[in-house]
């Protein structure tokens, strides 16, 4: 199953300050650690505390004399606690897998109590077989989270979004060399808060695809993606570029996934998106490629570049254009600690976007730092800390901000 076709609707960058909060980084080499596969039911734990140093995410081109009434006798930053339990079960049946992962966190924030939130998981996937030849996959989900909004002026409230993902794929084996495919999937995303529902976003994806696998085991492919997605709560406005509240977009992609050498590995897609959105069409190449090389048996390092076209998870913005380039490492200092690093740099065009005028022609530039180290004290008991800067540029004014976090948590699954 690509992946591409089943990633919700996450298009958007990985700009989330969730990315150091769940200290995951980059892939750990070889050994990572954890439970054995061998257990069907794993129940965990966990319990932490984050800084973030702007939690609204407040420009910082506004004037003291604003920023003071706008925090009313708060800091920029605030202390987040939370706690949360989980279930996940990997059931395997004859020739059949059934998985199911269900999880809830509640995180509280010290002084911005009213950002308190409940977030939660709950997934399941049946990977399924039929004969020899025929096989793939079916999920449904949904995730609760609260996201940090990059786009908006003067100030980026958090809210809290509920994302469902619904999928289901089929691989035929015509040869045992060539595979080919088809996907449906669909993905919706509500807003809890009435202010931000003007957001709320459906899509659908329609792929289908061959693979080639060489006698080495370096498979190469073609994917043809058609994607539409719409904001039912956002009424068209007369402005050319939304003129209607749906888009439609192709991606016609190359896949690889090539091991070059004993140490080293390429692959993602690489292609050509083009997208129609009211009286407008934008189009160019997309996709992302990812270099994998194994320096030794303990360090890994990771470089992708890639271009993508889509809706931002974000009320504030319809359609975007995201460039960048992630460089990442991660080292298995001993056999129970695991250290990471990664570097991320971002330029976000705004293709299309409900508040027109200030940010018609808005473009993001986002240099981001994230560092973690986790630390497996026994088989079932582990911390996590990690540590982020982030800082954003715009050529729009009040736009422009940076932020740093750090965090600790420990899990204990049994």
């Amino acid at each position: 199953m690509p992946d591409e076709a089943c990633r919700g609707k996450a298009k958007a960058s990985s700009r989330a300050l969730a990315i150091f909060v769940g200290g995951g980084l980059v892939a750990i080499p070889n050994a990572v650690l954890g439970l054995g596969s061998s257990d069907t039911v794993l129940l965990d734990a966990t319990v932490g505390v984050a800084y973030n140093s702007n939690v609204l995410g407040i420009s910082n081109e506004l004037p003291s004399a604003q920023l003071n009434q706008l925090l009313g006798g708060r800091s920029e930053g605030d202390w987040i606690f939370d706690y949360g339990a989980g279930l996940r079960l990997d059931l395997p049946v004859s020739r059949q897998r059934f998985e199911v992962d269900l999880a809830a966190t509640r995180y509280d924030y010290d002084q911005f109590t009213e950002l308190s939130y409940t977030g939660y998981t709950a997934r399941g996937t049946w990977d399924w077989r039929v004969g020899n030849d025929w096989n793939g996959q079916l999920k449904a989900g949904v995730v609760q989270s609260q996201q940090t909004y990059f786009s908006g002026l003067v100030v980026n409230v958090p809210a809290v979004v509920r994302n469902y993902e619904e999928l289901v794929d089929a691989h035929y084996a015509l040869t045992p060399r060539w595979d080919v495919y088809g996907s449906l999937s669909a993905g919706q995303s509500v807003y809890s808060q009435a202010a931000f529902q003007q957001g709320n976003f459906n899509v659908w994806d329609e792929a289908i695809g061959a693979t080639y696998r060489s006698p080495l085991g370096n498979s190469t492919g073609a994917r043809l993606t058609f994607e539409q997605g719409e904001w039912p709560n956002q009424p068209p406005v007369g402005v050319a570029q939304l003129s209607s509240n749906t888009y439609t977009q192709y991606t016609l992609a190359m896949t690889l996934d090539w091991r070059l050498t004993g140490r080293s590995q390429l692959s993602g897609d690489v292609g050509f998106t083009s997208r129609t959105l009211g009286g407008t069409t934008s189009q160019g190449p997309s996709g992302r490629v990812t270099y994998t090389y194994s320096a030794s048996g303990k360090t890994e390092l990771q470089a992708s570049l890639y271009q993508t076209f889509g809706p931002l998870q974000d009320p504030t913005v319809s359609y975007a254009k995201t460039t960048g380039i992630d460089l990442g490492v991660g080292y298995l200092a001993t056999a129970k600690i695991t250290l990471q690093a990664k570097l991320t740099y971002q330029k976000i065009d705004y293709l299309a976007t409900p508040l027109a005028g200030v940010n018609a022609s808005r473009s993001d530039k986002y240099w981001i730092l994230g560092l973690g180290a986790r630390y497996q004290a026994t088989r079932t008991l582990s911390f996590s800390a990690a540590a982020g800067y982030e800082n954003i540029t715009s050529n729009v004014p009040f736009s422009a901000f940076d932020v740093y976090t750090v965090s600790l948590n420990a899990n204990l699954a049994f």
